[in-house]
């Protein structure tokens, strides 16, 4: 794996904030199905910015059942502390699936 320094991350992390897509990485934090991570309904929004946010590595997607979730991986949680954003609400990797895990087996459970 290629090391990246302090300034490249930087330059990624004010890319994001201005391209909007540090905005829903944010709401991103907890993992949430597709249908609702983008809070709109527009399908070429959705599919433009979800493109750009794997291409980047810095979201994966989980099945449980018939429900796609999104996740953030450990890449976009680093990025996402140097813009102001608080390393303690933030769900990432083996915790974001985890979280997805609990949630489907409390879903089962209750129906």
């Amino acid at each position: 794996m290629v090391e990246v320094g302090a300034e490249v991350w930087d330059c990624v992390a004010r890319w994001l904030k201005l391209t909007g897509l540090a905005r829903t990485l944010w709401r991103l934090r907890e993992p949430k199905p597709i249908s609702k991570a983008f809070a709109t309904r527009n399908t070429r929004h959705i599919a433009v910015a979800l493109e750009r946010l794997r291409s980047a590595g810095l979201v994966r997607e989980a099945v449980v059942g018939d429900v796609r979730y999104l996740h953030l991986t450990e890449r976009a949680c680093s990025l996402l502390v140097p813009l102001g954003y608080s390393p303690e609400e933030l769900a990432c990797g083996d915790a974001a699936l985890r979280l997805i895990r609990r949630g489907a087996g409390a879903a089962s459970g209750a129906a």
